[in-house]
């Protein structure tokens, strides 16, 4: 997950990052970004995020806002520790500092970071800190018009000892003003998804196992959709703990994509099940997307044109792997990715489909 690209919606465009080696000094890496305003058909000149004193900006989240701005975040190495730093798309290459870590030596080195932009212009960025051996999750919070991050604030109180990093990092969404937010933690002795949320600017996390499991659960990801929220995480068949900077991915011999969603604002959670049933397969770090309804429609034939050419051939009904949510749902899918793609802009009826078969 280091060095993934990230793909978001925004504006009617389509807007892609990644981070890129120097063509004369491979050691040097540049968080970029480009824009497509045509489906992905072709990208604006592409531009930095991270500036020149950026070193290896690895663990990236990114966001854009309505107005296509793009934020991201990322951990540093530039102060020879991990340090999270941020920036935007109207920053021209100037990034910042959002948190030095306890001691000014840095957090946890190894977690994907995640970032979201709230409706009013606020930045929320989420992250695995590392404070007396504890590995738990924070939020850094920067006002619209500060220059600034606040200081960070807890999730939950320090509760998971672990000498090492997890490799699982957290996912945001925001609906209204409150953030919500899902992570692993093996407090118990077995990895779970927790779920949080706080009103923002309050920080008074409610937080709770989304799917109690003897299982081992890890890389959770979050989503909000028209005032739902959808969680995936990847579960094996046998419990699992953390040793000594060492993650433990679901055994491949029984690993399943989980799926589970809230009506009421994660007061209470749906579970849907596996979407994923191949059971010799290593089922492993969903991605749940969802359509841009900003971005211009397809007609079906160049929907069928544009999945053929990604071969996604989804059949005939029934035919794949899929859970069916309700027509008002209209919009969310998940899809297991094991790389970046371009995706056809889709309009499933009479349901639309959670499929893990693309």
């Amino acid at each position: 997950s280091r060095m993934w690209p990230h793909i978001d919606f925004a504006d009617g465009k389509l807007i892609l990052s990644w981070v890129e080696s120097g063509k004369d000094d491979p050691s040097q890496q540049t968080l970029m970004f480009a824009e497509s305003t045509d489906l992905g058909e072709s990208f604006a000149e592409p531009s930095p995020l991270s500036s020149d004193s950026a070193v290896r900006p690895t663990f990236v989240g990114a966001d854009a806002d309505e107005s296509g701005r793009v934020v991201a975040t990322w951990l540093d190495h530039r102060h020879d520790v991990q340090q999270p730093f941020a920036a935007n798309s109207d920053e021209n290459g100037t990034d910042q500092l959002v948190y030095a870590g306890p001691d000014e030596q840095g957090i946890c080195p190894c977690c994907d970071l995640d970032i979201k932009n709230a409706s009013d212009g606020s930045t929320l960025i989420a992250f695995r800190n590392s404070i007396g051996g504890y590995r738990d999750m924070w939020i850094c919070f920067r006002a619209k018009g500060e220059s600034q991050f606040s200081p960070p604030q807890p999730v939950v109180e320090p509760r998971w000892e672990f000498n090492g990093c997890p490799h699982d990092g957290p996912s945001m969404a925001i609906i209204g003003n409150q953030v919500h937010i899902v992570w692993m933690d093996a407090h118990t002795g077995v990895q779970q998804v927790y779920y949080g949320k706080a009103k923002i600017g309050e920080w008074n996390f409610e937080v709770k196992p989304v799917s109690p499991s003897t299982s081992a659960q890890s890389h959770a990801n979050l989503i909000a959709h028209d005032d739902r929220l959808w969680i995936s995480w990847d579960e094996s068949g046998t419990a699992s703990t953390h040793h000594d900077h060492a993650h433990t991915e679901s055994s491949g011999s029984n690993s399943l994509i989980m799926l589970a969603s809230s009506v009421d604002g994660g007061n209470t959670f749906s579970p849907h099940g596996a979407i994923s049933n191949d059971v010799e397969g290593l089922g492993s770090r969903p991605t749940l997307l969802q359509s841009a309804e900003s971005l211009p429609d397809q007609s079906d034939g160049e929907n069928e044109r544009r999945r053929n050419q990604n071969g996604c051939d989804h059949g005939e009904e029934g035919e794949d792997e899929e859970l069916r949510i309700q027509p008002e749902n209209r919009g969310t899918r998940l899809h297991h990715l094991p790389a970046v793609g371009k995706l056809g802009h889709e309009r499933t009826s009479p349901a639309n489909r959670v499929s893990s078969t693309c």
